[in-house]
């Protein structure tokens, strides 16, 4: 074809706060994109503000998420997907919002717009390949991780894993910020745990404060941060108040970026991840502000993609998690600055050759 790819990052308005994997993975791309030669990249907003070297698409009447934004996203889509050569989604896919994408994708379909569709996790972890194929709409499918891409692989051809990544520039290492916020926060503490997560949602309950007790006998000078949201059962300041001084919860914060820099080790001992960002967008933060982490075997993230990665199955009980954080965090060497190269740069790429790729066939 001749001429940039107009390139459309389909996901909520672009004003909004990055709360949501998806929509935070796109916006990265389309901020990087604007210097790109080949592709021209546009976003939805819920303003007719200009975006500097982005393309808008007015289609939203608000931020954020709730039913009658996502009814305008769905309109958008149908409305404005035939004047672009790729449109890209990133979405857990569930039956009914795939039976909408179907149908609004059809028109632009039809006139050679081509859909790249990023499986960003799955309703249920465990899922046939009957239930999956129904649930990719895509004419090609990026997938995250390497359990989902072995299975879309049995049943279509045009399909890449690519692990998601933070921008440079959203994510950036400081080194001052990160004594600011050990001497304002963490204060005396020597060694700092931090956990990102949530925990009714992800399989974790109170029994949590076995694994603790286990880390803080085995640690001098520990701080365990517990940084989750939606605790409507109250399961972080229960466990804080455990271990006074020792423990404490912040529940959700905008702070959470400066909270992974400033951590010695970030865990995340999560039971389940239905419906959920796969792998959390939350810990290749981590990674990229050269902060280690410690996963349970239930989070798809290969230890190979960085040796900052160790995974510990929890299945036979809390014990082991526990040891291995006092491991972690006894053993630690001298904290190593985030590398040149960011893994952020090859994501970007692979993505750039998809979109090369998809609009010649």
């Amino acid at each position: 074809m001749s001429g940039k790819i107009r390139l459309l990052l389909a996901s909520r308005a672009f004003e909004s706060p990055p709360r949501e994997g998806g929509f935070v993975l796109l916006s990265d791309l389309a901020n990087v994109l604007t210097d790109d030669s080949a592709i021209n990249p546009a976003v939805f907003t819920a303003t007719k503000y200009p975006i500097p070297g982005i393309g808008t698409e007015k289609v939203f009447s608000g931020l954020g998420w709730n039913l009658r934004l996502r009814y305008e996203f769905i309109l958008g889509v149908y409305r404005k997907a035939n004047k672009y050569n790729v449109v890209h989604t990133a979405h857990i896919p569930t039956s009914q919002n795939v039976k909408l994408l179907k149908a609004a994708t059809k028109k632009a379909k039809r006139s050679g717009t081509v859909f790249v569709q990023t499986v960003t996790g799955l309703p249920e972890v465990s899922i046939s390949n009957e239930q999956l194929a129904n649930l990719l709409w895509g004419d090609w499918i990026v997938c995250q991780s390497p359990s989902v891409y072995r299975q879309v692989k049995q049943l279509r051809d045009s399909v890449s894993l690519i692990t998601p990544w933070p921008a440079d520039k959203r994510i950036a290492y400081d080194e001052k910020r990160r004594a600011d916020t050990r001497r304002t926060l963490f204060k005396e503490a020597e060694k700092v745990v931090l956990f990102p997560g949530e925990f009714e949602r992800l399989g974790v309950d109170a029994s949590f404060s076995e694994c603790l007790k286990i880390f803080l006998e085995n640690t001098k000078n520990a701080l365990v941060v517990l940084a989750c949201r939606f605790d409507k059962e109250g399961t972080g300041e229960a466990i804080a108040k455990e271990f006074p001084g020792r423990v404490i919860t912040l529940g959700e914060t905008d702070q959470i970026i400066s909270l992974l820099e400033a951590a010695d080790l970030t865990i995340y001992p999560v039971k389940k991840m239905d419906s959920k960002f796969q792998p959390p967008l939350i810990l290749t933060e981590s990674l990229q502000l050269s902060t280690p982490i410690l996963i349970s075997s239930v989070i798809d993230l290969d230890e190979s993609t960085s040796d900052l990665i160790t995974s510990q199955d929890i299945t036979k009980g809390w014990a082991a998690f526990g040891l291995k954080m006092a491991e972690l965090v006894n053993n630690q060497k001298i904290r190593s600055k985030p590398q040149k190269n960011s893994p952020f740069n090859n994501m970007v790429k692979d993505y750039r050759q998809i979109y090369t790729d998809v609009v010649k066939t």
